[in-house]
């Protein structure tokens, strides 16, 4: 198997269902609330007096909270390129559902290095591997 190979194949299986829609798969029966999003891509900014800004690519403020797995929930939200999102109206849940979506994204990586290690065991490049499959996929980890 060659990289490419490699890679091809688990953009498939990612395609193919292994990767979870966030936030939706990840909202349990919860009321929440609709938050439209602009058109442009959004990043997490500046911290200013305990508020953490979301930004888009003009550096116009989109959103501010002091609690940060709230910025983590919007940004991630954004990343499916939605118009408008479910955030959940318990900001207590945030923690939760973030955790559990990076926990997500954590056991992808795992199976992919332990897949890799098997199919180039002696190659040292999974980072620039799995660095190379999360932006194909526009994800980040935050």
């Amino acid at each position: 198997m060659t990289k490419a190979e490699y890679e091809s194949k688990w953009l498939n299986e990612v395609k193919a269902g292994l990767l979870k829609s966030f936030p939706n798969d990840f909202i349990e029966n919860t009321e929440f609330e609709i938050l439209e999003l602009p058109k442009k891509s959004l990043t997490k900014g500046a911290e200013i007096f305990g508020e953490i800004e979301i930004i888009d690519t003009d550096g116009k403020t989109f959103y501010q909270s002091n609690n940060i797995y709230e910025i983590k929930y919007i940004l991630y939200s954004s990343l499916n390129n939605q118009k408008k999102i479910k955030v959940v109206k318990e900001k207590s849940l945030m923690k939760k559902i973030v955790g559990e979506y990076e926990k997500h994204l954590d056991d992808i990586i795992k199976m992919m290095e332990s897949d890799y290690k098997k199919c180039f065991p002696n190659e040292k490049d999974f980072v620039f591997i799995s660095n190379r499959f999360f932006k194909l996929l526009n994800l980040t980890r935050f």
